[in-house]
């Protein structure tokens, strides 16, 4: 039994020594480098060596005394009667009474009558804007309405169009199908029978010769018509044009000028196969060169006809929206009118209930400055009455007591006279002394 050795190999890893950068040392130069200039600090310290100055204190405003300052009134007579306080009294009820006749003479029923035709006339005045409102949205949405059928029906005739030129493709390929069949039974009736095939192909030249001559009659005449009537013309160059369709053939003078056929001339009987080839594929190419004429011509009025509706449309449509435009301009200065005629009213009326107002408030002033001027009046007055009040009481107070002061000194008067009286008759007489003398010393209290 064999066994297996395994070798166990050892990973060598690659070890790639970081590159050492280049050294970004440069040996100094031998230049002198100059020196920078100190910064001046002097004025810095000279700032801070500076004793800061003291806080100026704020002026702290005086607290407003809110009273009245004492009225200026004429030095009066401080006697008071009761004839002037009746005055008084009556002139402050008279004021009271003016002032309630006024109140009373105001208009207030005209005020509200005004107020309610005001109110009235704001109500027309929203119904009219939401009439108008009302009028607007049925007008757009009649525009709306409008076009949209203005759309439908450009599509209806659109669709109408695309269907008649394919009803004319169908009808013209139905046509192309019935020449080849023609053509078909043509050469079977000449492999068949020759002459009674060129008996044939002889009336059918007739046919067509007759009906190019009646071509060219209708065509003269139309000719004249079209130097008279315009409109005339027209409706016969399209009667024309539908007659080339039904019976494909084209009616101009191409057709009399054109290489006579070789039927009229030789017998069919006497061409050759290739002859006869060449002849047949001559007439298919030119039938097919009509046809394609014909439908490369009606294409051709089909789209001028169209390019003319759609030409009269978009002049229509340009005009419409240049009366759109004009109407809504019109509209829009109109509104824009109105607005600014409101406006003024409303601002005249503003400027009608400020002033009342400023009348009202000068008035309600002057009559709070009558009620303050009047109390003030009566504080005056009732001050000047407690002053005198109490100066009667001290007068009667200074009467009584000088009273009092006159009874004790003649009481003591009496009293010394008599005193003196006695002593008078115990010592003796002496000279009679004038009385006048007497009384003087009396009142000196001598």
């Amino acid at each position: 039994m064999s066994e297996k050795i395994y070798v166990i190999r050892r990973k060598i890893t690659k070890v790639t020594p970081t590159p050492i950068p280049d050294t970004t040392f440069r040996p100094p130069s031998a230049r002198r480098v100059t020196q920078q200039e100190p910064i001046p600090t002097t004025e810095y310290f000279e700032r801070l060596s500076r004793v800061k100055p003291q806080p100026e204190e704020e002026e702290i405003e005086e607290i407003p005394t809110y009273t009245n300052a004492p009225p200026e009134y004429q030095e009066v007579d401080f006697r008071v009667t009761h004839g002037l306080l009746q005055r008084n009294e009556y002139i402050i009820n008279k004021n009271v009474k003016r002032e309630i006749e006024r109140k009373n003479a105001e208009p207030v029923e005209f005020n509200k009558w005004q107020q309610k035709m005001k109110k009235k006339d704001e109500d027309q005045r929203k119904d009219l804007i939401a009439k108008r409102h009302s009028d607007l949205d049925k007008c757009r949405k009649r525009a709306k309405k409008a076009k949209e059928n203005l759309i439908k029906e450009q599509l209806n005739n659109g669709s109408q169009i695309r269907s008649e030129i394919r009803k004319q493709l169908e009808q013209t390929q139905a046509e192309i199908d019935a020449e080849r069949d023609e053509i078909r039974r043509l050469k079977r009736e000449i492999v068949d029978g020759a002459p009674i095939a060129v008996a044939k192909m002889i009336k059918k030249n007739r046919d067509e010769t007759k009906q190019m001559k009646e071509q060219y009659r209708d065509d003269l005449r139309l000719i004249k018509r079209q130097q008279t009537i315009e409109r005339e013309t027209r409706v016969a160059q399209a009667n024309k044009v539908r007659e080339a369709a039904k019976n494909h053939e084209l009616t101009n003078r191409d057709r009399y000028v054109s290489p006579i056929s070789i039927t009229t001339s030789h017998f069919l009987a006497d061409l050759t196969d290739e002859e006869t080839e060449k002849l047949r594929a001559e007439n298919l190419a030119a039938q097919k060169q009509k046809v394609q004429d014909l439908i490369e011509q009606h294409r051709r009025a089909k789209e001028e006809k169209i390019n003319h509706m759609i030409e009269l449309l978009n002049k229509e449509t340009e005009y419409r929206a240049k009366q759109e435009e004009e109407h809504e301009r019109a509209r829009q200065a109109k509104k824009e009118m109105e607005m600014k005629i409101l406006e003024e009213k409303e601002k005249e009326e503003a400027e009608k209930m400020l002033a009342l107002e400023k009348k009202l408030e000068k008035k309600r002033n002057a009559r709070i400055k009558e009620a303050e001027e009047a109390e003030e009046h009566m504080k005056q007055i009732q001050a000047r009455n407690r002053y005198l009040a109490i100066n009667k009481k001290a007068m009667k107070e200074k009467a009584f007591q000088a009273k009092t002061d006159g009874n004790l000194r003649t009481a003591k008067e009496r009293q010394m006279s008599q005193l003196k009286t006695e002593d008078r008759n115990t010592q003796p007489k002496k000279k009679k002394i004038e009385p006048e003398l007497t009384n003087l010393k009396s009142l000196l209290g001598i």
